[in-house]
């Protein structure tokens, strides 16, 4: 059986909230980025039509989205793995892995 893809993502800008489990996020792409990894803005508690992608925990509940290991996503969410600018708050810790599900509306 073949691994998911794993989508590599850096946040270039990200709110001061450092990763509480109570915020909803979700990423806007800049368009830019090296490789396979794409740069992105992470925002929190913003209305969906801001978002391009919105973070969801690996099981689908209402749980924390972000994870130090490996999660294994439930269909239709990505992996995503996420590295921090330096100038962001978020920076110099362990990588991190979310979910990821495409936003389609508002």
């Amino acid at each position: 059986m073949k691994a998911p893809a794993l989508e590599q993502v850096l946040v270039i800008a990200a709110p001061a909230t450092g990763g509480d489990p109570g915020t909803s996020y979700c990423l806007t792409y800049t368009g830019s980025g090296s490789g396979e990894q794409r740069e992105a803005v992470l925002l929190s508690d913003t209305p969906a039509y801001r978002c391009t992608d919105i973070l969801v925990s690996p099981d689908g509940l209402d749980t924390d989205v972000w994870q130090s290991g490996v999660p294994v996503c439930q269909t239709p969410a990505r992996l995503a793995a996420f590295a921090f600018a330096p100038d962001t708050e978020w920076s110099g810790g362990e990588g991190l892995y979310s979910c990821l599900v495409r936003n389609h509306g508002a």
